[in-house]
């Protein structure tokens, strides 16, 4: 084997191509992770409709009213709320996956000063730090308040109160609990990654 096939720089190409495989699946996620936000808003839309007995599309629509069906609401919220946070923790792997890299890249080729990547950009302004409390702000709205309320109403609906609607009641207070733990887990991994220095850790 020649001594040139042992020169570091020759794996540069090869880190290049993981690079490029992170940023692709940085895209697929994130357009996941978006798609299961609007499923969210979408599904207790249709809840809402349900329940007030209003038509929505050919597929979707009630005789009566249904009152009843926004009971559903928290454990259909938990649901996608965990499909979220799944996508939404794989993005920020990857993600430092690739500030990791800059590191990996100045190692390789014996350079002074390490490629800035746009993660590290981004914490460095600390535009991450500003924007992740709204958009905590808009999860907990989306995936717990706005089930919440929608339950609420579900609860009042029921003419006759059985035990099986406390029981019913407390489970899903079990899973709207749940879902708030999950998103509070979620901003703090997060926050982590916008304190982290770039030293090669992962979010």
């Amino acid at each position: 084997m020649s001594n040139a096939s042992n020169r570091p720089v020759d794996r540069m190409p090869f880190l290049c191509e993981c690079a490029n495989y992170a940023k692709e699946q940085i895209v697929f996620h994130s357009n996941h992770r978006d798609h299961w936000l609007i499923y969210q808003l979408l599904v207790q839309a249709g809840l809402l409709a349900l329940a007030s007995g209003i038509r929505l599309g050919e597929f979707l629509q009630a005789e009566t009213e249904l009152p009843d069906m926004l009971i559903l609401s928290i454990p259909i919220s938990f649901v996608f709320a965990a499909l979220y946070i799944f996508e939404d923790r794989l993005v920020s792997q990857f993600c430092g996956y690739i500030f990791a890299l800059s590191k990996q890249e100045k190692n390789i080729s014996d350079s002074r000063l390490a490629i800035e990547t746009a993660e590290g950009y981004l914490k460095r302004s600390k535009y991450t730090s500003r924007v992740l409390p709204v958009r905590f702000a808009a999860q907990i709205l989306t995936f717990t308040l706005i089930p919440l309320v929608l339950t609420y109403y579900g609860v009042q609906s029921v003419k006759i109160w059985e035990p099986i609607h406390t029981v019913i009641l407390v489970g899903w207070s079990m899973f709207w609990l749940a879902t708030v733990v999950l998103l509070i887990i979620a901003f703090i991994g997060h926050a982590r990654f916008d304190k982290c220095d770039q030293d090669g850790e992962g979010c």
